[in-house]
Order: C-alpha cells, then sequence, then structure tokens
C-alpha cells in the first residue's frame, strides 16, 4: 500500500507542471499537489519558467520525502518506527526527525507543556484520526494514558543525535510541526536557488515572500470567519511573514450528534472547548505551526508571553 501515495504524488507531479508552466508571464504559477494529508500550493512569479519548474520538482520531492518520515500513519516510517522502539533505548534519527524533535522540546518548554508532540497516546484515546467515535475514554483511561505524555520524558542525546521515550506506550505525533517546518525547508530552497516572489501554502500554514506579486505592495491573506466557514472575517497584507490559524470548526471526531474538536489540551487529556479561531503572523514557519495550536490551547496569557519571547510574533483572534 505504501506505493499508492507515491504514485499519486507523481502523476499530480507530473500532471501540475504542464499545467502551471502554460500559464507563463507575470500572472506567475501555480502549482497544486498533495502531500502531509491536506492540499498543498507553491505559487511564483518569475520569467524563468524551465527553473520554477526545476525548482518547485525538487521542492515536491523534499515534501514528499519529509512525509514519508514523519507519518504516524504509516507503519514504516521513521516516525513510526521510533515509536515502536523499546522504552528506553535510544533510536538514531535522520536530521530531519532530529531537527524536528529539538523544535519540539523548545515548543513544550516556551509554551509550558500546552505543545507537546508526545500526545499521540492520547490521540488514539480520543480515536482521533477517524470520523466517529464509538464512545469517550473514561476518566481512568485518560489518567492511565497520561502517565505516558511529557514531552519531559523523552530523552536526547546530543552527541549521538538519538532519542529515546522512557515511558511504554510512549509515542510522538509531529502533526502539530510538520508543515511549518517544511515551510522553512521550502523557504530556503526557493530563495537559494534565487526566486525572491513566491508564496507557499501548506494546507493553511503560508508563507509570503518579501517580494510581492508584480503590481501589489503586499500580500492579501484572508482569515476565515470561525462561525461561517465560507467568508472571510479579516484580511491580513504581509510580506516576509509565516501565518497560521488554529481553529476547533473543521476536524474532529463525531459521537452521536455531538462534535468534538481535534485540539488537546496535553496536560488535562480533554478536548479543548474554545470556539472561534487564533491565527499567529511571525518570521518562523516552525513557530507559526507550533504557536497557533499551543495559544489556541494555552490562552491568551501565553499568546502575551510567546508574543515577548519571541521577535516580530503576534496574534489575531477571532470569536
Amino acid at each position: 500500500m505504501r506505493n499508492v501515495p507515491t504514485v499519486i504524488f507523481s502523476l499530480l507531479l507530473i500532471l501540475s507542471l504542464p499545467l502551471a508552466l502554460r500559464r507563463g508571464g507575470p500572472a506567475g504559477r501555480q502549482f497544486r499537489f498533495f502531500v502531509f494529508n491536506t492540499l498543498c500550493e507553491i505559487q511564483v512569479w518569475d520569467d524563468d519558467p524551465l527553473k520554477v519548474g526545476g525548482v518547485v520538482s525538487a521542492a515536491m520531492s523534499e515534501l514528499q520525502e519529509l512525509h514519508d518520515k514523519l507519518n504516524i500513519f504509516a507503519a514504516d516510517s521513521e516516525l513510526s518506527q521510533l515509536n515502536r522502539s523499546v522504552p528506553g533505548e535510544y533510536f538514531a534519527c535522520s536530521k530531519s526527525l532530529w531537527q524536528c524533535l529539538l523544535a519540539a522540546q523548545e515548543a513544550y518548554e516556551l509554551s509550558e507543556g500546552a505543545f507537546d508532540v508526545t500526545v499521540a497516546p492520547l490521540m488514539r484515546l480520543w480515536s482521533f484520526g477517524k470520523e466517529h467515535a464509538e464512545r469517550l475514554p473514561s476518566a481512568d483511561e485518560l489518567q492511565a494514558c497520561l502517565a505516558a505524555v511529557g514531552f519531559d520524558k523523552v530523552s536526547l542525546d546530543h552527541k549521538s543525535r538519538s532519542v529515546a521515550l522512557t515511558m511504554p506506550g510512549m509515542a510522538l505525533d509531529m502533526g502539530g510541526l510538520a508543515k511549518g517546518y517544511a515551510l522553512d525547508r521550502i523557504k530556503s530552497r526557493m530563495e537559494g536557488a534565487g526566486l525572491n516572489c513566491y508564496m507557499l501554502n501548506f494546507g493553511g500554514n503560508i508563507y509570503c515572500s518579501e517580494k510581492p506579486p508584480p503590481g501589489k505592495k503586499y500580500f492579501s491573506i484572508g482569515i476565515r470567519s470561525p462561525e461561517k466557514s465560507a467568508e472571510l472575517a479579516q484580511t491580513l497584507h504581509l510580506r516576509d511573514r509565516f501565518v497560521s490559524t488554529s481553529a476547533n470548526y473543521e476536524r474532529g471526531i463525531s459521537l452521536g450528534e455531538k462534535k468534538i474538536g481535534h485540539l488537546l489540551d496535553p496536560k488535562s487529556g480533554y478536548p479543548v472547548a474554545t470556539e472561534g479561531s487564533v491565527t499567529v503572523i511571525c518570521s518562523k514557519g516552525i513557530y507559526s505551526d507550533i504557536f497557533s495550536t499551543a495559544v489556541f490551547v494555552g490562552g491568551r496569557e501565553l499568546a502575551d508571553k510567546l508574543s515577548r519571547a519571541v521577535e516580530n510574533t503576534e496574534f489575531v483572534w477571532l470569536p
């Protein structure tokens, strides 16, 4: 089954390049493809279509490689192999996984535990990843599960670039930072190739280049209304900024008539009941991904702390 996503990805790559290249001109070229279990988009404004096609093709391959490493739902991914490792035994990491672990540790400390990649056992307990749940977990089940949650139970060996999950039942889920990490990687690739006018959109995690599209002063990025998802509640005018939004209005599980949001509080083990949305605007992709989730869980006090701790970070709240 593992070959199926690769075949789909290759087909999308083949189909998207001619379509994008035919558009040509200063209006820009648009590439759409599916990775990280979501629709991704790269738009580029440049006079050299062959260069653009080559760089975007390499970027798409890099994104697929990252997905294959960090995909918790694929049994043969590097992350799944780590999650199956014997408790207390060190697992040697690739550079990508190691960098994500370092970012996860920093996020755990900055957010005072509101962002925690060790929530995978809780996600399973609540049946997230499925459309419907048969029942809600009991308080006893939650307490037992919380014994395996907490990044303070993860041991990192910097010399050997390896990691150990110290408690039985521990598992990591990188879904809260993977797209932000990917934004930083692809931004570096694009600018290293001399492309300076572009926008990246990985499932709503967005980067806008310093140089705006021809004839524009900035990129216009809309924030959806939490109450009316087909409408925009606010428009941001951005250059050289990353932006990400967290909300409970799309993903989640259903239990009968009840809809339960997909964002969990790693400390209590319960889904966050917060309504509305929070959008973060900052200067680093992985921060945008992490901070939007962390602040949706941790609230406005955490947002104020992160704004002070990380320069050029701001939040937009919608009721």
